[in-house]
């Protein structure tokens, strides 16, 4: 028989459940009670969605406001410190995943950019060259 209280197994003719405690009826009127599906180690009871319960994550960590967003876009504006400000936001743990997103794809695309450039170039530097002029 099954206890009614946990749901472990007990044996016919116990009058408390060695697990919880529980008192047990008498042994003409026990309900039978299947045990509960196993729960595996690692699962915890759901309470809000797993992305707000990490570190580092959630609505507190990841909030960038109208002004914070301005603030990073002067930032980017000046020349040089642009450049290292945007990998020290995609590559830090500091920054907010947002913004740590944004700057990858801004870096992802520069680096695109720089590719077609260089493609470009020696396309028109070889075809300039078939023709003669660079001797």
């Amino acid at each position: 028989m099954f206890c009614e209280n946990c749901g472990s197994q007990v044996a016919g003719n116990s009058k408390f459940c060695e697990k919880c405690g529980a008192p047990m009826r008498a042994a003409g009127s026990a309900a039978v009670i299947p045990p509960p599906p196993p729960q595996s180690a690692t699962a915890a009871p759901y309470s809000r969605p797993a992305y707000t319960q990490a570190p580092g994550y959630g609505p507190a960590q990841d909030e960038m406001t109208v002004g914070k967003w301005m603030i990073t876009l002067l930032i980017t504006a000046i020349p040089i410190v642009g450049i290292i400000m945007a990998f020290v936001w995609a590559f830090g743990s500091g920054a907010p995943l947002s913004k740590r997103n944004y700057f990858r794809a801004i870096l992802i695309y520069a680096l695109i950019a720089v590719v077609l450039y260089v493609i470009v170039f020696v396309v028109l530097a070889a075809s300039l060259n078939i023709q003669g002029l660079f001797r």
